[in-house]
């Protein structure tokens, strides 16, 4: 992704995470919807873009106690971008 993500709407996929290689998929967030509120094009330790996203309804839930999770750090490969 080389263009600014920062203001996107993107798409959490569990097979994404698959594909390239992560060992943590992070079932819960599959299908979740957020907003891109910080980009990172190239991230320090593996060289991938990274992105801050704030989750829209539904949120995901943490597994341990069911709180729901509003904001969250990843590597971009693991999403599809489904709006400007």
């Amino acid at each position: 992704m080389l263009r600014d993500m920062t203001g996107k709407l993107v798409r959490y996929s569990t097979q994404k995470s698959v594909d390239v290689g992560y060992r943590a998929t992070y079932p819960e967030f599959d299908g979740c919807v957020g907003l891109v509120t910080h980009y990172t094009p190239v991230g320090k330790h593996d060289g991938k873009s990274h992105a801050t996203i704030d989750w829209v309804n539904p949120r995901p839930k943490r597994g341990d106690n069911g709180r729901e999770i509003f904001s969250s750090h990843f590597s971009l490969d693991r999403f599809d971008v489904i709006g400007e």
